[in-house]
């Protein structure tokens, strides 16, 4: 069962443990897609929102957090499996599918998982997503 953000945010960062990330677009770091955080469980789409360049170290990020359905990562890593094994906890798919219509496949599953996404409810600082340093709790 889903965990709701607010009760996410009872547990300190540094005890949410992040069991995969699975990366739709990376550029000098995961900008967007879906993760599982283990403990306590719950499944995430999330996308970069803003950052901070460091030239002696990873980049300080923010992130949206959207609930995803509990089932959304394993979907996911179903229909990408046919771009390489997957790797834990983080996994960047080389977008080179066998031929464009396994691509549009992938696509269209994507675009209808997305829109099953809720909207953002959390503002998430991380450097790489593997390890969670601050939670907000976004006010609508």
């Amino acid at each position: 069962m889903t965990v709701q953000a607010p009760h996410l945010l009872q547990f300190p960062p540094a005890a949410l443990k992040v069991g995969q990330v699975v990366v739709l677009d990376w550029h000098d770091g995961p900008r967007e897609g879906f993760l599982r955080i283990d403990n306590p469980l719950s499944c995430w789409r999330y996308r970069l929102y803003a950052e901070a360049r460091r030239e002696d170290d990873l980049d300080d990020r923010l992130y949206l957090f959207s609930l995803a359905p509990d089932d959304a990562l394993q979907r996911l890593i179903e229909v990408l499996t046919e771009l390489g094994p997957i790797k834990e906890p983080l996994w960047v798919p080389m977008w080179r599918f066998p031929n464009d219509e396994a691509q549009r496949t992938a696509d269209q599953a994507i675009t209808a998982l997305i829109t099953e996404v809720e909207e953002p409810v959390l503002l998430v600082r991380s450097a790489g997503l593997l390890q969670l340093q601050e939670l907000w709790l976004l006010v609508p």
